[in-house]
């Protein structure tokens, strides 16, 4: 029964909805998809599990599979046992979602002296959402939201053919090519974050055309916009841009420029970076809009793959395996 309910073409009481958080079984109801399986035919209903992702879908086929076998064998445990596994189902959705570290890092940032009311009742538009630092960016700043009664609202735009890796009502996800940007999907933003951009070094030759319009035709798209809609725009630099250091015991100042070896396949990132950078300081004479740019350099945690191609995922990897 369970296997040729779960194959059937028009299961009608299953609905992938991408749009729906947090959702992993109905809150509102306990006559969900586990209770499906043991309840007569007769009285089955069409109630929706929502399910948001591959994983989550077989978690949840695994539990209602176990759920059935002990239903079977122990019929007066029923009820507990459908409630047991919908809380399972529960908090492993919530474990997968909420990461120590991440948590930790955030709660850090978030204790900080910032002048967090600066951003109340701002709207904040961040590409690149499902990036490391740019999804970072975003958790942070829902966090501060709610700690800090901010009022904030969050644009973040991704690929075309991604699927945005974080979901809440505060945040507004757009879909769409940079280099090409319907200029009409974009919605007044008060600050602007272009943090969009492949940077893992195995991606350097494949999609080197891809990064080089990414960092300079998207960055001019973007600082047309904020012309016209934001008081601030803000370029996520690299720390790339200094090239090859000469006497790595020095301190880097801001206006040092190593060498780069423009013809170099490795140099498509840092080479398109300086380029954005020229850009934002050709758009920095506008009175209306303030261009800040920001040269990160080694930035790593939760969320980078082992197959990354840079040094830290590379010493990580070696010690997993």
């Amino acid at each position: 029964e369970f296997r040729r309910v779960l194959f059937r073409s028009d299961i009608s009481f299953l609905l992938e909805n991408e749009s729906t958080a947090n959702a992993i079984a109905p809150p509102v109801s306990t006559n969900t998809f586990l209770t499906f399986f043991s309840t007569k035919k007769s009285n089955r209903t069409s109630e929706t599990l929502l399910v948001l992702s591959f994983f989550k879908r077989f978690l949840v086929y695994f539990l209602c599979f176990i759920n059935i076998r002990i239903a079977n064998f122990i019929p007066n445990q029923k009820k507990r046992w459908h409630i047991s596994c919908n809380c399972l189902i529960k908090y492993l959705t919530e474990m997968l979602k909420n990461n120590k570290i991440i948590s930790e890092d955030i709660n850090h940032i978030l204790e900080t002296d910032l002048p967090w009311k600066d951003f109340k009742n701002k709207v904040i538009l961040i590409t690149g959402g499902n990036g490391f630092i740019a999804s970072y960016m975003i958790k942070t700043l829902l966090k501060a939201n709610k700690k800090y009664k901010l009022n904030l609202k969050l644009i973040s735009i991704i690929r075309k053919e991604s699927k945005s890796n974080l979901k809440n009502p505060l945040l507004e996800v757009i879909k769409d090519d940079l280099t090409d940007l319907n200029t009409q999907k974009i919605p007044k933003a008060d600050i602007i974050i272009h943090a969009a951009s492949i940077a893992s070094p195995r991606f350097f030759e494949k999609e080197a055309v891809d990064i080089i319009k990414t960092n300079t035709l998207a960055t001019i798209k973007l600082l047309e916009i904020a012309k016209k809609i934001s008081e601030k725009f803000l370029y996520i630099s690299s720390g790339e841009v200094y090239g090859e250091i000469e006497n790595y015991n020095t301190e880097i100042e801001e206006n040092y420029y190593g060498k780069i070896n423009h013809l170099n396949k490795r140099s498509v990132y840092a080479e398109s970076k300086k380029i954005g950078e020229l850009i934002c300081n050709s758009y920095s004479s506008s009175k209306k809009l303030k261009v800040f740019i920001a040269r990160p350099f080694h930035t790593y945690g939760p969320g980078i793959k082992l197959n990354d191609g840079r040094v830290f995922a590379d010493f990580v990897n070696a010690v997993v395996n």
